[in-house]
């Protein structure tokens, strides 16, 4: 941007949304007749290590390190100004997801992990064409969930070997970044 204002040009901000970043899990796929899951010893099956995994990220730090002209979006896949939101989401994610290091403990253990038992899981790492910095986000996850006692694995891949591995269900423990438009109509299918 510095580099347009110096030829003349003057920056101008939207007045909608634009792309927008957000965290996958993986882990819960069914069987073909929908009965079981693929993976029924992932701990991602378990809302409160859900939960606790969003409890450890400090999401306004993120938020001025990596997007620091950013709007934060509690439900990534909504927006205030679309029709179908609720605004008691803004005031429930705190309590819910918030960031709180030794709640997030506490619900590890209250689902039965520790140190002596630590949640196993995987980041997998790869490049985006959307958000140039997602790796760096997705390795300071990965030390936000190391500090509350998660056992996270790095996992280096491409877009089109993670696009593999996933629809042939070989991932059942993992995390990413991903990004879109916010455009509603991508948002919905989301």
């Amino acid at each position: 941007m510095t580099q347009a204002e110096r030829s003349g040009m003057k920056p101008v901000r939207g007045t909608v949304p634009g792309t927008r970043a957000w965290g996958v899990w993986i882990c819960c796929s069914r069987t073909q007749d929908g009965q079981y899951y693929l993976d029924n010893n992932s701990p991602l099956l378990n809302i409160k290590v859900r939960q606790a995994l969003n409890k450890a990220i400090d999401r306004d730090a993120l938020q001025k390190a990596f997007f620091p002209k950013g709007e934060k979006m509690v439900i990534n896949h909504m927006h205030p100004t679309w029709p179908g939101w609720d605004a008691t989401w803004e005031r429930r994610f705190n309590d819910l997801y918030g960031y709180d290091p030794e709640a997030a403990k506490r619900l590890l253990a209250e689902a039965g992990y520790g140190p002596n038992n630590p949640v196993k899981t995987n980041i997998g790492i790869r490049p985006s064409t959307t958000i140039a910095n997602a790796p760096d986000v997705e390795e300071a996850i990965g030390a936000y969930w190391r500090a509350v006692g998660v056992d996270v694995s790095i996992i280096q891949t491409e877009v089109a070997q993670q696009t593999a591995e996933v629809r042939a269900f070989k991932w059942t423990n993992h995390f990413y970044v991903d990004a879109s438009s916010t455009v509603q109509l991508f948002a919905w299918p989301n």
